[in-house]
């Protein structure tokens, strides 16, 4: 498996989660850049968090939203995880938290404003089966795009 197959099915991943659970998609590349080996933009989601207001604006489907970006952010690694059978490397790039756009990051951006710190690994867990939920539900879905990506490297909402 190349790291370029690998990217392919990252971001796969996560374009196949964001459809499944109802968010729009700006694009998916597995294009490198200075800091990153494939993107996907969620243009509602990148502005939602910005939001000082953000529970007020979402209201009851608040925590609902939010979990479910969470569940986006894993659902690349989960993605790598099922196609290749192995742990993420800890030392990936999309670990590294102070990157923005990084998957960790994404994952930051959402935790705090969804659980106290306390209740963190409780919300983990439950995204991190959620998502593998989602994925399994949507692989041809994942294997659709990932060929998409190899074939084209870039693709629109």
């Amino acid at each position: 498996m190349t790291e370029r197959q690998e990217t392919a099915y990252h971001e796969a991943g996560h374009a196949a989660a964001l459809y499944a659970l109802g968010f729009d998609l700006g694009d998916v590349t597995i294009v490198s850049g200075e800091d990153y080996l494939g993107r996907l933009s969620t243009p509602r989601a990148e502005a939602v968090a910005e939001r000082q207001d953000m529970l007020e604006y979402l209201g009851d489907y608040g925590e609902t939203y939010m979990m479910r970006q969470i569940v986006v952010a894993f659902s690349g690694v989960r993605a790598t995880e099922m196609l290749t059978g192995q742990e993420h490397d800890p030392r990936a790039s999309d670990v590294q938290f102070w990157l923005p756009g990084s998957d960790w990051h994404r994952l930051n951006t959402w935790l705090p404003m969804l659980a106290a710190p306390e209740d963190y690994p409780k919300v983990y867990d439950e995204a991190w089966d959620e998502t593998e939920r989602v994925l399994r539900e949507n692989w041809d879905a994942v294997e659709a795009v990932a060929r998409a990506l190899l074939d084209r490297e870039v693709l629109d909402a």
